[in-house]
């Protein structure tokens, strides 16, 4: 977050009624000012920005991965409120901190539209789709096969044992899902289902466009915080009064 400045006439004032009453009394002032920030930033001006930035698949996301560190203590000089992306063992989120400032990463597998919540880009992946978990066919080619008849063979595993398999087509390999095999005895023929799950490019890196979105979020909270600190001090004054 920001820093708090008493710069303004209007925060003087209460600053200086606060001082000349009991000494705990500043800096739980200015301890709820930072925490209303941050609490600021958390529900209202960073769901604001996010939304405004990025792709929205999971409504949820941000609520379940961001959090708030409160201030605490009595040293005014050394309080401080922090706000962020939580990863809590989430890539997404690991993925959303580096977004902030930008850069690059590595990234073979790109999820396509079909593994994800009615084959749309806007939505998220469904579980079941999740590569990682699910697996993915192993071994080499046998030479001694044409490459249909291999096809033919790894698709039947990928489906007896449920895994994915990377198959090639004209713009690249994909990692496919193996839905169903049937077989047509008259034509000699075999048909295969499958469903694309993602795309795959060895040693593919991603640029990031940073967002800074954090950064954007704070700014506008921190406009506020001479009202917080405000409130906050007419809290206490009251309460004093009573």
């Amino acid at each position: 977050m920001p820093s708090f400045y008493l710069d303004t006439s209007q925060v003087k004032r209460f600053a200086d009624k606060l001082r000349t009453m009991h000494r705990s009394n500043m800096p739980i002032a200015v301890r709820q000012t930072l925490n209303d920030a941050a609490f600021d930033v958390m529900k209202n001006t960073l769901p604001m920005i996010w939304k405004d930035d990025f792709i929205v698949r999971n409504k949820s996301f941000l609520r379940s991965h961001s959090g708030v560190e409160k201030a605490d203590g009595w040293e005014i000089n050394g309080m401080q409120s922090k706000v962020g992306i939580t990863p809590k063992g989430s890539e997404a989120a690991n993925d959303l901190t580096k977004q902030e400032i930008g850069g690059s990463e590595k990234k073979p597998f790109v999820y396509m539209n079909p593994a994800r919540v009615s084959n749309s880009n806007l939505k998220v992946v469904q579980k079941k789709n999740y590569f990682n978990k699910i697996g993915m066919l192993k071994g080499k080619p046998n030479k001694m096969r044409s490459a249909k008849s291999q096809y033919i063979a790894d698709a039947y595993v990928a489906l007896k044992e449920g895994l994915l398999m990377l198959t090639n087509t004209r713009s690249g390999q994909i990692l496919v899902k193996v839905e169903s095999m049937r077989s047509n005895v008259k034509s000699m023929k075999m048909f295969i289902k499958t469903t694309p799950i993602a795309s795959y490019k060895k040693g593919r890196m991603v640029q990031l466009t940073p967002h800074h979105f954090l950064e954007q979020a704070s700014e506008v909270s921190a406009k506020k915080m001479e009202h917080y600190f405000i409130e906050n001090a007419k809290k206490r004054i009251e309460k004093a009064l009573r």
